[in-house]
């Protein structure tokens, strides 16, 4: 069977090798993987769960894991137990996105970007000590409205975040500092 995906995600796995996650025209979650670095694909997985559109880090420790939008449209998550290990199967997170994008912070933990279904722009963020965060505005102030979103961290480790609003100018927003506060919503201008 020939692979046919609506959206992806692709990362380097701890050995080098790279190993993607998508979610197919049919609406399942699959991944695939190369056998080692530069290595051929050793073919699609169905993961048994559904998707509409997934993210994809290696984690500071090298395991990987994946978020995703299930056909519900509620957010998701799977990761390795070890690099390269056993997955600890679907986990819901809270929330309902149109999209999401995930990074590693400055901390090397996941943290998550979204666009809720009234279009509102969002995060959570993983503690070792206390989990995953609840439901944040990333814009407290301007409850920032958004189509479509873009996430990177700068080398600095402070995280920038880019997205379309519903008036279809770009804005971004970032930390001040690594893990610190936010700068607000600013328009890019142009």
């Amino acid at each position: 069977m020939n692979a046919a995906a609506t959206q992806l995600s692709m990362v380097k796995n701890y050995a080098g090798a790279l190993e993607i996650f998508y979610a197919g025209t049919n609406g399942h979650l699959y991944r695939n993987r190369q056998s080692g670095a530069n290595g051929a694909w050793t073919g699609q997985i169905d993961t048994g769960n559904g998707a509409k559109q997934t993210a994809l880090i290696r984690n500071a420790d090298g395991r990987l894991e994946v978020f995703y939008i299930g056909t519900n449209n509620a957010i998701y998550h799977n990761y390795e137990t070890t690099p390269g290990g056993a997955w600890v199967g679907e986990t819901a997170l809270g929330g309902e996105a149109l999209q999401l994008e995930a990074v590693v912070n400055s901390v090397g933990e996941p943290e998550i970007f979204y666009i809720g279904t009234n279009q509102v722009l969002y995060h959570k963020w993983f503690s070792p000590s206390s989990g995953w965060s609840n439901e944040s505005l990333l814009d407290p102030a301007t409850h920032a409205a958004a189509l479509e979103v873009s996430v990177e961290v700068n080398t600095d480790g402070r995280i920038e975040v880019f997205y379309v609003g519903t008036d279809n100018a770009i804005y971004h927003d970032y930390q001040v500092t690594p893990n610190g506060n936010w700068s607000g919503q600013a328009a890019m201008g142009g």
